[in-house]
């Protein structure tokens, strides 16, 4: 298993993207975490599939983390923006620390139900979801 959680990683290198801060700022959370009446736009993100080899349960092994990112915003154009933005950060890029480096490359994505925000009757939440593939592998 590796050490360093890959969507560490993701989060880091989106709050380091300049495009995907001047949209969101700091508002990436954990998906359990996102505020009742989140300011928006705004990204969660939740791993969904680890896969890895048990029997390479040792330094230099890799895995494939299915991570979902999903975007969050009041129009469709502004979440389109969002998802453009994040996946430009993102897919097919190549990022590493001393522990690990990490590869994530776009695997799917979807529109998300358009839902009211919590105690508004006007407001509106627009999503858009992306599954990225992220190969993690433990640095030697």
């Amino acid at each position: 298993m590796i050490g360093h959680a890959p969507e560490t990683l993701v989060v880091a290198a989106l709050k380091a993207d300049p495009q995907v801060v001047a949209l969101i700022g700091t508002r990436i959370y954990p998906i359990q975490d996102l505020p009742q009446a989140p300011t928006l736009p705004a990204l969660t993100y939740q791993r969904i599939t680890r896969v890895g080899d048990p029997l390479l349960d040792s330094p230099g092994h890799m895995e494939d983390v299915r991570l979902q990112v999903n975007c969050l915003a009041p129009t469709f154009g502004a979440v389109r923006t969002l998802a453009n933005a994040v996946q430009a950060a993102l897919d097919g890029k190549d990022f590493s620390t001393l522990e690990v480096g990490i590869s994530p490359r776009l695997d799917g994505n979807r529109d998300l139900p358009t839902e009211l925000q919590e105690g508004s009757t006007l407001a509106r939440i627009h999503g858009f979801s992306m599954d990225f593939v992220v190969t993690a592998a433990e640095a030697a």
